[in-house]
């Protein structure tokens, strides 16, 4: 799928019996945002992401768990996970174990869904809500003693995490007062919230960096600024 069809809204059709809902800002408020991003985040973390439950609390490393093996730990243990399930494909799910493999089961439609599809929906919902694939301070330490070392600091830390100082509606708002939209925003796509928010701040930064080049406030002979890169019209890469 292409960002134009991410753009418009377009739902992931994986096959004719299972379509991944793309919400639109409506859907989100009639759900309730604090539970879409739970629904969001039981759906796409990864085993990094809770490194440091899984190695203080159960003493396993994130390493040895896969994703689909931590999603169906989720999909057991969380019930928002199922609900998280339900909300984006409407199907009622539970687990299934055919010749040793494991499956979503939805028994309504008898439809059967394997790793590749929740890797799948997983790309598509990181996707349409802008959800980056950073490299954590576990990844990039040097030994498995530091890793532990950080591990356990993090865990100590992690009931202090700070609030969010950005959040989908302080983006709406953004949108309404700096771009000007209207009551449409309510029916617009997920995708296109985060896309409009971070081509504003593209659009703003070129602006004040070309002002300051023509007003003389930039050394360009020391401060090289390559106006293709810096494009508000480039594609945006997160």
């Amino acid at each position: 799928m292409n960002n134009l069809d991410l753009l418009y809204g377009d739902e992931l059709v994986i096959n004719k019996n299972i379509t991944i809902k793309h919400p639109t800002v409506m859907d989100i408020k009639k759900l309730g945002y604090e539970i879409y991003s739970t629904y969001v985040y039981l759906l796409t973390a990864r085993p990094v992401d809770v490194g440091d439950i899984l190695w203080v609390d159960c003493k396993i490393w994130y390493e040895d768990v896969t994703q689909w093996e931590m999603f169906l730990n989720f999909f057991q243990n969380h019930p928002d996970t199922k609900k998280a399930i339900k909300w984006f494909t409407g199907l009622e799910c539970e687990i299934a174990i055919v010749d040793n493999v494991t499956y979503l089961y939805c028994k309504e439609k008898e439809i059967y869904m394997n790793e590749h599809f929740y890797l799948e929906m997983r790309e598509y919902i990181k996707t349409i809500n802008y959800i980056p694939t950073p490299k954590l301070d576990v990844e990039n330490s040097g030994n498995k003693i530091t890793q532990k070392y950080i591990l356990e600091h993090k865990r100590k830390e992690r009931k202090n995490k700070e609030e969010e100082i950005i959040d989908l509606s302080s983006i709406i708002s953004s949108l309404i007062w700096k771009g000007h939209i209207g009551l449409e925003v309510w029916e617009f796509p997920i995708y296109s919230i985060y896309d409009g928010y971070f081509r504003l701040n593209m659009i703003d930064n070129y602006d004040k960096t070309i002002t300051a080049l023509y007003a003389g406030n930039i050394d360009t002979k020391k401060t090289q600024i390559d106006i293709e890169k810096i494009n508000w019209s480039n594609i945006i890469r997160f």
